[in-house]
């Protein structure tokens, strides 16, 4: 398996925090109820948000934050300044920000001449002691999802061995993990070179009783994504299909062998609920297809998610992100039959799979139409 290294960088924090202070006060002003909910998160760190307030909005301030090109309702440029926070130390870091405001945000030089007047003052935010205090934090952090880690690596190579059916060891690939402030959620990875990926990530430490158990399989994702890439032949299709099987493994799988749960306990914002149903059943198909019983296992499987379903609110986030699931329709029998002679399955053979055939179904739900 690729190796996982565990690092902090302050431009990095500083950059993600100025934009997620940035994207809130942008929902603020879309619904003011957001504040409120803000506040009851527990999330907001009050002397460090009102050094962020200040700095956003000090007139010298304006050619930079009022600038629409750079920092608007659907995003901002910070997104993009903390990819290249690994550069900081670096001479020509400062210069690689100008060339990305003027390639990929269309700044013109003058524009550009009043904007880079705002680079010095990043020092002076990350000597205040307000900062100081959430980079510490974050080490803090860094350090307990670290060790969580170090202690679970050999038993979830293990477990993504025994699941693909194959050892997928490959040292020479690394992931590079850059531990955001637990204060906001945080998951992009930028791929550097074809055997190195920076990943930038972060969960909030909520009062969930396996908050470390989630932070371990978004982890453990990024490192099997870093294995099984998209390839360049694939459809946009196929690549949330690819992408679905992956959450599978490392989100859903590797979190019920952790902690006993359901799948339906474990989900992430950018979880694409349609592709994941559409899978669902060929995925119990494939995780038992060299099981002695598979429609045991499978049924199982199906009735533990089931029940989680069904005391999920109508209406609810949670219960619209499973709905395309379709556990009352899924025949065990017909998964395991699907997969009686495709044990040697690989990953990308799965990805081409026909999801759209039926026959998985019970009868009765053969001829539905609404899936």
């Amino acid at each position: 398996m690729p190796e996982i290294y565990f690092r902090t960088n302050d431009h990095a924090i500083l950059f993600s925090q100025i934009d997620d202070k940035i994207n809130r006060m942008f929902m603020i002003q879309k619904n003011p109820e957001h504040a409120k909910k803000h506040e009851e998160s527990g999330l907001i760190n009050k002397p460090w948000d009102k050094v962020l307030t200040k700095f956003i909005k000090d007139k010298d301030n304006r050619s930079f934050f009022g600038n629409g090109k750079v920092v608007n309702g659907r995003g901002n440029i910070f997104r993009d300044f903390t990819s290249h926070a690994p550069l900081a130390d670096s001479d020509s870091f400062y210069k690689t920000l100008e060339n990305l405001m003027i390639l990929g945000y269309d700044v013109s030089e003058e524009e550009l001449d009043s904007m880079r007047k705002l680079f010095p003052k990043f020092k002076s935010l990350m000597e205040t002691k307000e900062f100081k205090q959430i980079v510490d934090m974050t080490k803090n952090y860094r350090n307990r999802i670290e060790r969580r880690w170090r202690e679970s690596s050999e038993n979830i190579d293990e477990h993504f061995a025994d699941i693909l059916g194959y050892d997928i060891t490959d040292a020479s690939k690394k992931v590079i993990t850059y531990v955001m402030p637990p204060i906001s959620e945080n998951q992009r990875n930028y791929k550097i070179s074809r055997d190195k990926v920076y990943f930038f990530w972060s969960q909030p430490e909520t009062t969930k009783k396996n908050n470390r158990d989630y932070s371990i399989t978004a982890i453990a994702h990024e490192k099997l994504l870093h294995l099984l890439p998209y390839t360049s032949t694939m459809s946009g299709d196929k690549k949330k299909i690819l992408h679905a099987f992956i959450k599978f493994v490392a989100n859903k799988e590797l979190y019920h062998r952790i902690t006993g749960n359901s799948y339906l306990e474990n989900d992430s914002k950018d979880e694409d609920g349609r592709a994941m149903g559409l899978i669902y059943p060929y995925w119990l198909g494939y995780l038992h297809r060299k099981d002695e019983f598979p429609e045991q296992e499978i049924a199982e499987d199906i009735r533990r998610d089931k029940e989680v379903f069904d005391r999920l609110k109508p209406n609810s986030r949670k219960r619209k992100l499973y709905e395309d699931y379709h556990f009352e329709k899924l025949s065990p029998e017909k998964i395991a039959k699907f997969f009686r002679y495709r044990k040697g399955i690989l990953p990308y053979e799965f990805v081409d799979i026909d999801f759209n055939y039926t026959n998985v179904y019970h009868d009765e739900y053969i001829y539905d139409e609404t899936r």
